[in-house]
């Protein structure tokens, strides 16, 4: 398949990362990103496809973060003793099954994304900026806030309303949803990745 035919599939998902495999996911290829989908869409996604971290079902929860943490992954994929595909395990999971699921402005900090075509993406206020980048392969400025929400509040200068837009360094960030002060949904749009496609 290549990238332009998975393209067509997963932008109607709301994920940033996919497991493939070789006709079944038993034969695991790897994990290819949806950025990778958009800037090499005649690639195969078998040259596209990323090493999965690969772990057996009996890996401790807290050996499974460090891992995540020291190599910078999001997803792993669980392996049955058969050497078969069972599922996929993401950071998220494991910080909810470490400590309980968080409401409320406590909430940790939301890593789901809603693309709604090939260059514009609705994602919580609370994702890291940090998360963001290493997702979209963006470079959003980390000098200061930690939270899309923080950068997007910054960059407005006062009290955010829905439908106000910045611009930050090319991308087009737009305020969805406000509770109270707080901005909980945005709408962000990247750059072209081909500037003359914006003539």
């Amino acid at each position: 398949m290549t990238g332009e035919a998975a393209l067509a599939i997963v932008v109607e998902t709301s994920h940033a990362r996919y497991p493939i495999g070789e006709e079944t996911l038993d034969r695991l290829v790897g994990i290819v990103h949806f950025r990778d989908l958009v800037a090499s869409r005649d690639a195969t996604v078998r040259e596209l496809a990323r090493p999965a971290i690969v772990v057996p079902m009996s890996k401790d929860l807290g050996a499974l973060l460090r891992e995540l943490r020291e190599q910078r992954q999001q997803m792993a994929v669980v392996v049955d003793e058969y050497g078969g595909t069972d599922g996929i395990v993401t950071m998220h999971d494991v910080l909810e099954e470490l400590v309980g699921e968080i409401e409320n402005e406590f909430d940790l900090p939301s890593s789901e994304l809603h693309w709604l075509d090939d260059r514009t993406v609705e994602v919580a206020g609370s994702m890291t900026i940090d998360d963001f980048n290493e997702t979209v392969g963006t470079r959003l400025p980390q000098r200061g806030p930690r939270t899309l929400a923080g950068l997007a509040f910054d960059a407005l200068g006062r009290r955010p309303v829905p439908g106000e837009m910045v611009d930050v360094d090319g991308v087009e960030i737009r305020i969805e949803e406000v509770d109270r002060l707080r901005i909980t949904k945005l709408r962000i749009t990247m750059p072209p990745s081909d500037p003359s496609a914006a003539l």
